[in-house]
C-alpha cells in the first residue's frame, strides 16, 4: 500500500485496522532502517491494537528521491500526516525510535489533538549531530556538509550504490549496533542514506514544553548518540513524561524487543 506525498513520491505503509476503539499504534523506524526494525513489536501488538507502520522516504520500499531538498526531516512529518489523513485516523499513539522519535516530536507539536500518547526511544529534541557530545562533527560541520553534498549529487553514486529494498532487520542474528548499522548501509542507496543524514542537520523541535500527551521516554546506558543526560533534558521539557533507562546500546528495539514490548504495554494500558 502506498501514499503519494505532496511532492509526488510514493511512501510505503500498512494499516492493520482491527476496528479497535483504542488509538492506533504508529511505529516509526530510525535512520537507515525500515519498518522491520519494529517487526517483533508489531507482531505482538497487532493482536489487540490497530497498527500503522511505514518506510520513510529514501528507506525500504518507499521512493528514493534524487534531490537533497526532498529529504528535509519536515518532509517525513508531512508524509506521516498525509497517511493518517488518508486513513481517517483520529487518534494515534506514536512509537518512534531515533529519527522516528524526532519525527514523532515534530508531529506532536504540530498536531497535538491527534496524539493520544507518545513513546520516544533513543531519541532527542535537538540536533543529534552537532550536540556538545559529538564535538568532532560539530567542529567540522562545513566539511561534513561538503562531503554530504558531493555524495548526494554524484551521478555515479546514484547509479551504482546499493538499491536493495527487501532487507528484514529483525532477522539479523548479530544485533551488535555496529553490525546493524553496517548491514543497514548495505541495504539502502548511499545517496538516500546521506541525504537523510543531511536532512537532519537543522533539526530542532520548538514548543515541546506544550506537549500534554502522556509520554514515555526510553533511553539506554550505552547509547553513543543520545546519552541518558540528553534524554533527561527531553523529559524535563515534557511535563507529562516518564523517563526510564534500560541496559543496552542504541538499537534497543532490535536487541531487546521483549523488554521494549513490556514497557510499552504497561504504558498504553
Amino acid at each position: 500500500m502506498f501514499y503519494t506525498s505532496k511532492d509526488k513520491f510514493k511512501i510505503y505503509y500498512r494499516f492493520l485496522n482491527n476496528n479497535s476503539k483504542k488509538s492506533v499504534l504508529v511505529f516509526l523506524h530510525g535512520w537507515l532502517g525500515n519498518w522491520t526494525s519494529f517487526k517483533k513489536e508489531i507482531d505482538h501488538f497487532k493482536k489487540k491494537y490497530s497498527i500503522l507502520y511505514l518506510d520513510f522516504r529514501g528507506h525500504g520500499l518507499s521512493d528514493k528521491p534524487k534531490k537533497l531538498e526532498n529529504y528535509n526531516i519536515k518532509k517525513l512529518r508531512e508524509d506521516l500526516e498525509g497517511i493518517i489523513k488518508k486513513e481517517n485516523i483520529s487518534k494515534v499513539t506514536l512509537i518512534g525510535f531515533s529519527m522516528g522519535g524526532m519525527v514523532s516530536l515534530l508531529f506532536t507539536v504540530k498536531n497535538p489533538e491527534l496524539v493520544d500518547k507518545l513513546v520516544l526511544i533513543n531519541t532527542t529534541h535537538k540536533n543529534p549531530f552537532f550536540s556538545s557530545k559529538n564535538t568532532y562533527i560539530k567542529n567540522h560541520k562545513n566539511f561534513f556538509k561538503i562531503l554530504c553534498d558531493f555524495i548526494v549529487k554524484n551521478s555515479k553514486i546514484k547509479k551504482e550504490h546499493y538499491s536493495h529494498v527487501d532487507f528484514d532487520i529483525s532477522k539479523l542474528k548479530d544485533t551488535n549496533s555496529l553490525n546493524i548499522t553496517f548491514n543497514s548501509l548495505l541495504n539502502i542507496p548511499l545517496y538516500s542514506a546521506v541525504a537523510t543524514f543531511e536532512g537532519m542537520f537543522n533539526y530542532k523541535v520548538k514548543g515541546i514544553s506544550k506537549i500534554e500527551s502522556p509520554t514515555l521516554i526510553i533511553s539506554t546506558t550505552k547509547d553513543p548518540l543520545f546519552s541518558e543526560k540528553v534524554e533527561e533534558k527531553l523529559a524535563m521539557n515534557i511535563k507529562t513524561s516518564k523517563h526510564i533507562v534500560k541496559e543496552g546500546t542504541h538499537h534497543l528495539i532490535i536487541q531487546k524487543p521483549n523488554e521494549v514490548i513490556k514497557e510499552i504495554e504497561k504504558f498504553i494500558k
